[in-house]
Parts: structure tokens; C-alpha cells; sequence
């Protein structure tokens, strides 16, 4: 049965801190955070003050059809466009609230490896995994999420 779960802001806040910490304890401290639109903006922006990280840029993504929950796009996101410094940055983080099926962060890697060839680290950061392949060590999550559950972030609620 599928089943909406609401988080308010001090439940991110913790899961974030979780995030920032797994990333200090491997020793990565990005000089680029990208936050991939719409969702990976606060949670981007939260690691940038975290990391004391001035270097922001946004990838734009379309996943879902309309705001209401379970409307993902079949088998389709939508690349709308990117905003990305200049700059030779050499580790760089990618930042979502959630990895589903992975394709919007391999098609991230993508884009980015074009646009920074000399980067030397990319590494991705979400809030929550649903993901059922294998996630590579480049990834990093705070919390594990069952297939059949739609995440109402905080930022999301309109009353």
C-alpha cells in the first residue's frame, strides 16, 4: 500500500547532518555544491553553509508530472537546464532529496564531467534512498526508504 510521509524541518536538519558528517568522515570537502532542481536546492544550500562552501550551481529537472504525489513521469526526466560557475573545481557535490530510479544522477555526472573535465571527485548526497540497484561509493544517503512511500518535505507544505 502506498503511504505519504510528511518531515518537518528539524527531521531534515538531522538527516542533512548525517549527510554532511558520513562526507567529513571520508575526508570530502567539495569547492562546488550542485543542488538538482527542484528538491536538492535547500538540502544544497543547508551543506553549503555546512561546508562553508560559496560555490553553488543548480542542475533543473523534471520528474514529475504535477505536484501531487505518486505522479513520477514514466521512465522520463526531463533535463530543462543548468546554471554552473566557472571555475576549476576539483570535488564536487551533487545534491538531490531523494535517488528513485538513479537516472537523473548518472545523467548529472554526465553533464558535469563535460562541463568540469579536470574535476578530480564527484560524489552525490541525498536525503533519502530509494534506490534498489547498487549505490556506487561515490553516493552517500541519510535514510532508507521503502518503494511504496511518498516523501512531503517541509518546504513542499502550502498551509
Amino acid at each position: 500500500m502506498k503511504k505519504i510521509v510528511s518531515y518537518n524541518w528539524l527531521q531534515i536538519d538531522c538527516l542533512i547532518n548525517n549527510i554532511y558528517q558520513q562526507l567529513i568522515d571520508d575526508y570530502f570537502y567539495p569547492d562546488l555544491i550542485i543542488g538538482i532542481a527542484r528538491g536538492g536546492l535547500i538540502p544544497a544550500t543547508n551543506l553549503s553553509y555546512l561546508f562553508n562552501c560559496r560555490n553553488i550551481g543548480v542542475i533543473q529537472y523534471q520528474r514529475t508530472s504535477n505536484d501531487k504525489p505518486f505522479s513520477l513521469i514514466n521512465n522520463h526526466n526531463r533535463h530543462i537546464g543548468e546554471y554552473l560557475p566557472k571555475g576549476d573545481f576539483k570535488n564536487i557535490l551533487i545534491v538531490d532529496d531523494i535517488i528513485v530510479k538513479g537516472i537523473i544522477f548518472e545523467d548529472a555526472i554526465k553533464l558535469i564531467k563535460d562541463y568540469y573535465p579536470t574535476s578530480l571527485t564527484l560524489r552525490g548526497a541525498f536525503i533519502f534512498n530509494q534506490y534498489e540497484g547498487y549505490l556506487v561509493k561515490n553516493m552517500v544517503y541519510a535514510s532508507k526508504l521503502d518503494k511504496d512511500i511518498w516523501v512531503v518535505y517541509p518546504w513542499e507544505k502550502t498551509t
